[in-house]
């Protein structure tokens, strides 16, 4: 009987810390698994390779907090790293200015495409990019669910632009004016017109396009603050009268719509923060 009661307290010696060591085992490989992940972030080269990552570090970073509330208790936890959000919103644009360029710059990628695009898309690729910049900076476990939370509470101290350019007639039409008219034509002698909105895309540099797919963006998405001042500057063909005028060979003047700005009269710059 003595014999089987040291059996049983040897044991519960031995067998006590074994769940201290499992934890502390665990809390390790956890850890290592982390440091592989950041190192995987730091060096992908694609935007589903890093919404993948993102994803597992969050992982990762709640197992290893529901841990630490094992451990320890709530009052003497460590506290949380502080994520850093200045100059978010100046760092993103800069690299919507890169990707969307990425995007456009192929002649056979269409204007409908590119939009489409930056509906169903774009928003969440921003957001994979949030989550691993705010990572790299010092923050904990960022998910992209809890980037977009981030991203709403970011600073917003500079004022930043993008531009349609001569494109800004197919997002914002020319209003009607009985005052502007065409000159009647005699048969068979055509006026100048306007390119439509798919012969501008053509015809237009990927700068054009991307900045023109920025503005939309931005103007449409909602993940942006919009200044009520947008800007605008003059058509530089007709100076801003939507119409533009010529002297035929016979001597006969005609009066024609812009064929730079198809009669809005002015470059639409959007505003925003």
């Amino acid at each position: 009987m003595r014999n089987a009661l040291w059996v049983l307290v040897l044991g519960f010696l031995f067998l006590a810390p074994s769940g201290a060591a499992d934890e502390s085992d665990r809390r390790q490989e956890l850890e290592g698994q982390r440091h592989y992940y950041e190192g995987l972030l730091r060096d992908c080269r694609t935007e589903t390779a890093a919404k993948y990552f993102v994803e597992r570090l969050g992982r990762i970073e709640d197992a290893l907090n529901a841990l630490g509330k094992d451990e320890q208790p709530a009052a003497e936890a460590e506290p949380s790293k502080v994520v850093k959000t200045t100059g978010l919103g100046p760092r993103t644009v800069r690299w919507l200015r890169i990707r969307l360029k990425e995007i456009v710059r192929e002649k056979t990628v269409r204007i409908t495409d590119a939009v489409a695009w930056t509906r169903r898309e774009l928003p969440e690729e921003m957001m994979v990019a949030v989550a691993q910049w705010l990572n790299r900076d010092g923050g904990a476990g960022v998910t992209v669910e809890s980037a977009k939370e981030h991203w709403a509470a970011r600073p917003r101290a500079t004022w930043l632009s993008a531009k349609y350019g001569s494109g800004t007639y197919i997002v914002k039409p020319p209003r009607p004016n009985p005052g502007r008219r065409a000159t009647k034509m005699p048969e068979g002698v055509k006026l100048p017109k306007p390119p439509t909105r798919d012969e501008w895309w053509q015809r237009a540099s990927p700068n054009e396009r991307a900045e023109w797919v920025l503005a939309y963006f931005v103007e449409n998405s909602g993940l942006f603050e919009l200044a009520d001042d947008a800007k605008s500057t003059k058509c530089p063909v007709c100076n801003g009268a939507g119409m533009e005028q010529k002297i035929l060979s016979n001597g006969v003047p005609i009066t024609y719509v812009c064929t730079r700005c198809a009669g809005v009269g002015r470059d639409h710059t959007v505003r925003f923060r």
